[in-house]
C-alpha cells in the first residue's frame, strides 16, 4: 500500500480529482463507461446461462433417446420371441431361426 504522505500519490489523486471535477461531460463519461461495463457483464452471464441450459437439455434428450432405444429393443425381442412380425415395418412374421436378429434389423 502506498502511504498517503507520498507526493506522487497526492499528485495522482489531485489529477484524478481535477479530471473528474472539471466538467459534467467527464463525469457522465465515467458513469456511462461503468454502466456499459455492467451491461457487458450481465450479457456474459446471460449467454453463459443459456449455453448451460442448452447443454443440460441435450444431455436429458440423449438420456431419453437411450431409454427409448432400450425399450424398443425389449419390444422387438418380445415380438420376435412371440413369433409375431414387426408392427412398425408391417413385414411378415419372423421365422423361428434367427428371430432375434431379424427383429433387431429394423432397430434404428
Amino acid at each position: 500500500m502506498v502511504p498517503r504522505s507520498d507526493p506522487a500519490f497526492a499528485v495522482m489523486i489531485s489529477r484524478i480529482q481535477n479530471w473528474l471535477g472539471r466538467t459534467l461531460t467527464r463525469k457522465f463519461t465515467l458513469l456511462l463507461a461503468g454502466f456499459l461495463a455492467l451491461q457487458v457483464l450481465q450479457l456474459g452471464v446471460g449467454v453463459f446461462g443459456i449455453l448451460h441450459l442448452g447443454e443440460e437439455g441435450a444431455f436429458s434428450n440423449e438420456a431419453g433417446r437411450q431409454r427409448y432405444r432400450t425399450l424398443l429393443v425389449a419390444v422387438r425381442a418380445e415380438e420376435a420371441l412371440a413369433g409375431g412380425g414387426s408392427r412398425r415395418r408391417g413385414g411378415p412374421p419372423a421365422r423361428r431361426d434367427g428371430h432375434l436378429l431379424r427383429a433387431l434389423q429394423g432397430f434404428p
